[in-house]
């Protein structure tokens, strides 16, 4: 087992892939976690070429790490850097939940909602487009 390495997830699209969301939170179930075994967080928008740090998880519960500025992209990339001080013993990640909001249109000028089959709902005034 090596002391430390890196996973990296699958682009993060969410059920509408063509719209932009806004990403604001990430809540780890992780295991086996101490201050000399961690797992850092990183994350990359679309069209970036680096990753940029989240946060750093030392505890054995549910974290939940907050976007400092919200992250308004169509698909986020996460990377979770696991890190131990034996090579017996690892950190592991038991899940994650990434939230965030869709807002295809201004909120304040109407709506429109698009589902699966291609259906759509308007909602708002004249100025709704």
């Amino acid at each position: 087992m090596e002391t430390s390495g890196d996973l990296l997830t699958s682009w993060q699209e969410g059920r509408y892939q063509h719209i932009l969301k806004i990403f604001y939170s990430i809540t780890v179930r992780t295991e086996n976690c101490s201050a000399t075994k961690t797992i850092a967080v990183s994350y990359k928008k679309e069209f970036d070429s680096s990753f940029t740090s989240l946060g750093t998880m030392s505890s054995n519960t549910s974290n939940t790490l907050y976007f400092t500025d919200y992250i308004t992209t169509k698909k986020l990339q996460l990377k979770f850097t696991f890190s131990s001080d034996s090579n017996t013993v690892s950190p592991y990640v038991t899940g994650y939940s990434l939230r965030c909001i869709s807002r295809p249109f201004d909120r304040s000028r109407g709506r429109l909602t698009i589902n699966e089959h291609g259906e759509f709902s308007v909602f708002g005034g004249n100025e709704t487009s």
